[in-house]
């Protein structure tokens, strides 16, 4: 029931899953190169993007590992209620549906990191997850933790093709071959494992109901870097770390800085604060996202506003900071979704 309440209030995508494929092996030799100029409007260094008439649409993820390859992921919420994966891709010119390999076994898409164009994943609700080789999407089964019936999972993160990382009710680990769970004892049965954030194999992180886990290669330690009552307002949903340092974040504003053996509050989280979604990072460029339009930047010690980022009441869902480019995705203040890009 737990995981239940971690969307309620929660912004999210989905998109129908209609299947207009290239041949993505001849992006992966070259592509078209390079990066169209903004389809959208501009503010300041950002081009955004807004995906009109997709209200029922909501974004949750982007990655991406050059300027012509970027997927976002989420779902798209059926007139009946229910949600089915949505999946698209960029060629650095025009926006490509992936269409859903096996709806049966995977409903909708909330997550998605790859080591590559040809090493795709991407994770969501069902019975797996989906891979994507370069030129098609198959499905692959996970362990599901009883009594789940699915796996529920946010985020994926990895450092390697044989070396892939999710949460949920356990935190998954793929080693190139099957997936497997890990055994984590944080004293609390109903645990979930919002985010998780791979730095090399022998250091990788994930957050979950007032605790923060840290695998050292052999073993992991769970640290309780948030006390009081379980709840909403007690929950990490992201986690973003480099070989120095980590910072974790989650509702109402709240944000942990790990640094010196240490967790240390630097933001307190409050009724009316942001619900920080989403952290990403790449070498001094670690970025923020989050409700009502927060996107920030670290510098120093400090997480600070992006000063021309567009403040329009948006929700921010998924960041991501590419070798050259950061990316952005959320739905606009008339609830359509977004993709804002700039230029590192």
């Amino acid at each position: 029931m737990r995981a239940m309440t971690l969307w309620v209030g929660v912004a999210v995508l989905g998109l129908a899953g209609c299947g207009l494929w290239r041949d993505w092996d001849d992006l992966d030799q070259g592509g078209p190169g390079g990066a169209a100029a903004c389809p959208g409007t501009t503010s300041g260094t950002w081009c955004v993007e807004t995906l009109s008439g997709q209200t029922s649409i909501e974004l949750q993820s982007v990655w991406s590992d050059r300027p012509d390859d970027v997927w976002i992921v989420g779902w798209h919420r059926l007139a009946n209620g229910d949600r089915e994966a949505a999946m698209m891709r960029w060629n650095g010119h025009s926006w490509s549906t992936v269409a859903n390999p096996d709806p049966a076994n995977f409903q909708f898409s909330t997550g998605v990191w790859g080591s590559s164009a040809r090493d795709v994943w991407v994770v969501g609700v069902g019975a797996g997850a989906l891979h994507f080789d370069g030129r098609s999407m198959s499905f692959v089964p996970m362990p599901i933790a009883a009594p789940q019936t699915v796996v529920d999972i946010r985020q994926a993160s990895g450092t390697a093709s044989n070396d892939v990382w999710t949460g949920g009710h356990q935190v998954l680990h793929w080693d190139g071959t099957a997936w497997t769970a890990a055994a984590i004892d944080t004293g609390d049965p109903n645990q979930y494992f919002a985010g998780v954030w791979a730095v090399a194999p022998n250091d990788v992180w994930a957050t979950g109901d007032q605790i923060v886990a840290h695998f050292d290669g052999a073993s992991w330690t769970v640290t309780q870097v948030v006390t009081g009552p379980i709840g909403l307002a007690s929950f990490l949903y992201t986690i973003w770390a480099d070989s120095n340092q980590a910072w974790a974040a989650g509702p109402g504003g709240r944000i942990h800085h790990f640094q010196n053996g240490t967790w240390t509050l630097v933001s307190s989280p409050t009724d009316s604060g942001p619900l920080l979604y989403s952290l990403a990072g790449r070498g001094d460029d670690v970025y923020l996202a989050g409700t009502q339009s927060f996107l920030d930047v670290l510098q120093g010690d400090t997480f600070v506003p992006v000063p021309d980022a567009p403040a329009s009441g948006s929700i921010y869902q998924g960041v991501w900071v590419s070798p050259s480019q950061v990316w952005v995705v959320g739905m606009n203040q008339s609830d359509e979704p977004i993709v804002l890009r700039r230029q590192r």
